[in-house]
């Protein structure tokens, strides 16, 4: 019998965090499409999702403390109904605000998870609560079941990429949800009956309804064995069959006492610099290494599987080791970026970039271990689970809050990730583990202050000619960093009245390595901003002589700063390439032609003066490309790109444009519902470049989608795409949705690259209606090929979609 009442409750915590994480991606895939893929979307949802985890800790807590036993099964059980009312999942119809996608986003999962996600969370920490009042085999130290939660999770979290998506519709998914849900109440209905009858509650539940504040020590009373506590005069009443009744019968009960504030705030920190960090490396890496796709899912499998290593037994055997290992892997980890910020100015090659990526991987997961085996060993009786769950709560919480919120409105770019970092080594070093809280760290902070003093020192003299010094004298540059990251540091151990301890050499190099890092900007970037849809960054070089727009680690856009080549497109968009090509066969002679030797506007009038739309505005490449008279409009999801491609100091394209009596729009927010304002039969060419980043918008790639386009396209207009992709091959899904539209597609790939031209590799397909067409013909004229159908590729609908049928490799 109490092999089963173990496994039930085994089954239902599994069960509750697979769940939770098959929850969590599918909701974030319904409502990407209205933020246009934003990166920040999957943080802000992370943020959600604790904080909702948090209030299901929080109701857990105040559960089990001011109600009794048999009140709780009660309240929990209509708690767990609630749900059923909204379900399946539905997505409400709402457009977000540009301005505030933030609320739409909150709004919106509130409405559709937010009664079902509450009961999931608050599974955890009430299913452990009550095991421990059970009295059956490891009642007395519960904690185990947390690392089946966990599996659970992971096991979520894996198949929904691998499984779910791929085999299922969203429609299908949402069943999905809705049956799985429907076991998980069922066994958690079933546990309120185990539960129940596991103890006898009529006493407790009499004391209860006359004085609630007794009800906890009523529910003691009920076993007429109970032993006094000298101290108290206290009764306490053992679990039957327990270790505890073992221990108590040969020594004495004794009182558990309430966690001190220091060790509930060691508690909070313990849980507040993982979660912080694995969100901070996730978006690190995907906008500063590599976009690599389904990478946000490794951060997070670290992090769940450093909560099964912590709570098992081999975890706490493990904290001695960690406590050494881990603050070597983030010195190493800083050190990298101290001379990435150094610009050392080496290629990047995917070797290069799968090295890096994994350093911070083992980093991580050294950390995460390392703190949560670190808040395993200081865990509190079962007396005291909930509230330990709810800091630990707390601490997720508050990471992906500072993540989310805090960090963009201090920072204007990726910093939160060296910052957890540097914390980390604080919290690990200084904050030992249980209850002796953070009275370790006077020391460490007095020589962290020194190394604030040199990194400052460092900053100013690199404001003062270092970058000159960098490129004049390479030689002393590097032995002045030296001696700021390695020899000061050290010196400053010695010299300062206490014993030289691996921990705290680590925590003084990495934490003037840290400081380096924030303090060195780069010569070459002359504008940072960041806001809730990613880091923009506007990059001069001199060599060539460029100025580029990057969006994290996608390029967004190049101009010339040749006063004879400025405002001619380059990049993915140049003349000679595939781009340039489909734009002198639609509407003749560029108007920058002129100036090479061309007949500005040569061509059909009416053809030039028939308006196109481009989605994704970029820095404004392609309003090089219309002429005096015709309208050009522009759908772009951030106002910031906006700002910044319309700023002449930096870009000239949309000046130049309208300079020349261009009809220049600019339309802010998503590029489909937005377009779907737009006139009916209205434009001849409707461009889409929104591809190349890892977060494809599949959205714009369905079949719902591209027939709202040819609703907006004349008879003989034509939709291009631009799907150059290191990760993704979309020609599969084009040529798909050519056949079920019967539409017909032309495709071309330009694999030419020169920086000196400012031409770049590039990859085009273009779908149009009549084969008699004569821009297709022209096309074809020029090297352009048919699209070859790939046998068995399903169509793409706002329904299902799969984008790991379409996934190239994550590294090539």
């Amino acid at each position: 019998m109490r092999v089963c009442l173990i496994a039930v409750f085994v089954v239902a915590l599994f069960l509750s965090s697979m769940l939770m994480f098959v929850l969590e991606p599918l909701v974030a895939k319904l409502i990407l499409p209205r933020l246009g893929g934003a990166a920040a979307v999957w943080t802000a949802c992370v943020l959600y999702y604790q904080v909702l985890l948090l209030a299901g800790y929080l109701y857990s807590h105040f559960l089990t403390v001011k109600l009794s036993l048999g009140k709780q099964l009660i309240v929990h059980g209509l708690v767990c109904c609630l749900p059923f009312l909204f379900l399946p999942l539905r997505l409400p119809f709402a457009e977000p605000q540009a301005e505030h996608p933030l609320i739409f986003l909150i709004l919106t999962l509130t409405a559709m998870i937010g009664a079902m996600f509450f009961a999931i969370s608050t599974t955890a920490p009430l299913l452990q609560k009550w095991y421990s009042d059970t009295g059956a085999p490891g009642s007395a130290d519960p904690y185990f079941l947390y690392a089946a939660s966990n599996a659970g999770g992971i096991i979520g979290l894996i198949a929904y990429p691998f499984f779910v998506e791929p085999r299922f519709s969203l429609i299908d998914q949402s069943a999905l949800v809705a049956w799985l849900y429907g076991s998980l109440a069922g066994l958690i209905g079933l546990l309120l009956l185990l539960v129940w009858s596991r103890r006898p509650f009529a006493q407790r539940d009499a004391s209860a309804d006359a004085d609630p504040e007794k009800s906890a020590k009523a529910s003691v009373e009920t076993s007429p064995e109970t032993d006094k506590i000298p101290e108290t005069g206290e009764t306490v009443a053992p679990e039957e069959g327990s270790d505890l009744e073992k221990s108590e019968d040969k020594s004495g009960a004794k009182a558990v006492e309430e966690p001190e504030l220091k060790r509930q705030l060691n508690w909070l920190a313990l849980t507040f610099v993982p979660s912080t960090l694995f969100l901070g490396l996730t978006t690190f890496v995907t906008t500063e290494l590599a976009a690599v796709p389904f990478f946000w899912m490794v951060p997070l499998l670290i992090y769940l599987l450093s909560f099964i290593i912590a709570f098992s037994r081999p975890g706490a055997r493990l904290v001695s080791i960690l406590k050494i290992a881990a603050p070597l892997a983030v010195a190493a980890v800083l050190v990298f970026l101290a001379f990435q910020a150094m610009q050392a100015h080496i290629t990047a090659t995917p070797r290069l970039v799968t090295d890096a990526i994994s350093l911070h991987l083992l980093a991580l997961l050294l950390v995460c271990t390392a703190c949560h085996s670190l808040l395993a060993q200081d865990r509190p009786e079962p007396e005291h689970l909930t509230e330990f769950y709810l800091i630990v709560g707390a601490g997720g919480a508050l990471g992906s809050f500072f993540n989310t919120l805090i960090a963009p409105l201090i920072f204007n770019d990726w910093y939160e990730y060296p910052v957890a970092l540097f914390l980390s080594l604080l919290v690990i070093a200084g904050g030992a583990a249980g209850k002796r809280g953070f009275t370790g760290l006077r020391r460490p902070l007095g020589i962290f202050a020194l190394v604030v003093i040199a990194g400052w020192f460092f900053y100013f003299f690199l404001r003062a000619g270092g970058n000159d010094l960098l490129v004049k004298a390479p030689e002393v540059y590097v032995a002045i960093a030296v001696f700021l990251l390695f020899v000061l540091p050290i010196a400053a151990c010695f010299a300062l009245p206490f014993g030289l301890e691996a921990r705290r050499a680590c925590l003084t190099a990495a934490g003037l390595i840290f400081v380096f890092q924030l303090s060195l900007l780069s010569g070459d970037v002359v504008l940072r901003h960041r806001n809730f849809y990613g880091c923009l960054k506007v990059e001069v070089l001199r060599r060539p002589d460029v100025i580029k727009f990057w969006h994290g680690a996608t390029l967004h856009g190049i101009e010339s700063l040749d006063p004879a080549r400025r405002g001619q497109p380059v990049a993915y968009f140049h003349p000679q390439g595939p781009l340039g090509e489909l734009m002198r066969a639609v509407y003749g002679t560029p108007p920058f032609a002129a100036d090479a030797g061309g007949q500005a506007g040569e061509g059909n009038a009416d053809a030039r003066r028939e308006p196109y739309a481009v989605l994704g505005l970029g820095c404004g490449t392609l309003a090089s490309y219309a002429d005096r008279g015709q309208t050009a409009i522009f759908y772009e999801l951030d106002n910031t790109v906006i700002d910044i491609a319309e700023d002449p100091f930096y870009f000239t394209y949309l000046y130049q444009a309208r300079k020349r009596g261009v009809d220049l729009k600019l339309v802010a927010g998503d590029g489909r519902l937005q377009l779907a304002k737009a006139p009916y039969d209205y434009f001849k060419l409707i461009v889409l470049d929104a591809f190349s980043s890892d977060s494809i918008p599949t959205h714009l790639l369905t079949r719902e989608a591209a027939a709202m386009y040819l609703t907006k396209l004349k008879k003989d207009g034509l939709l291009a795409f631009q799907i150059s992709n290191n990760y993704y091959d979309l020609k599969p899904v084009l040529a798909r949705l050519a056949r079920e539209l019967g539409l017909k597609s032309l495709s071309r790939t330009d694999m030419t690259a020169s920086e000196d031209l400012g031409r770049y590799p590039t990859e085009w397909v273009v779908l149009y209606r009549d084969s008699k067409d004569p821009v297709a013909g022209k096309l074809s004229d020029m090297g352009w090929e048919p699209l070859s159908e790939t046998p068995g590729f399903e169509l793409w609908t706002d329904d299902y979609c799969s984008i790991l049928k379409a996934l190239i490799a994550p590294f090539s």
